[in-house]
């Protein structure tokens, strides 16, 4: 069995899958592609981390109802300085991703959500 010692060069994001780009030290300097997901299904996270309250989904909801009216596919905003929110249409769906930064460890958390005819939340993911 071999021991190899990796070091990170980058990470970055597609498609909801974290891609981790790893150097091999020492003898063959390969470059190692590693798809793994970060993803928190729905059995082992069940809120979001950030709640959505009665108020802020009916905002988004007329927001969303504005974006079909004048036939724009996505929309994106700052609410109060506390996270962003990101609107996308699909051809079936709308997805709402509220992106929220803890910024003791600057990392990042996103709640992503379905939106047919009222807002459903799907999953979060983090860095």
């Amino acid at each position: 069995m071999h021991n190899y010692n990796f070091r990170l060069v980058t990470k970055d994001y597609f498609h909801s899958r974290v891609v981790f780009i790893l150097q091999k030290t020492g003898g063959w300097s390969t470059l190692i592609l590693l798809y793994k997901t970060e993803r928190m299904m729905k059995d082992s996270m069940q809120k979001p981390f950030f709640e959505l309250d009665e108020k802020t989904k009916s905002i988004i909801l007329e927001l969303l109802s504005t974006c079909k009216r004048i036939d724009l596919g996505n929309f994106n905003f700052v609410y109060y300085n506390s996270c962003s929110f990101n609107l996308v249409e699909f051809k079936s769906y709308w997805q709402l991703t509220v992106c929220t930064e803890n910024r003791s460890n600057r990392s990042y958390y996103r709640d992503i959500y379905k939106i047919t005819d009222k807002i459903i939340y799907d999953y979060s993911e983090t860095d």
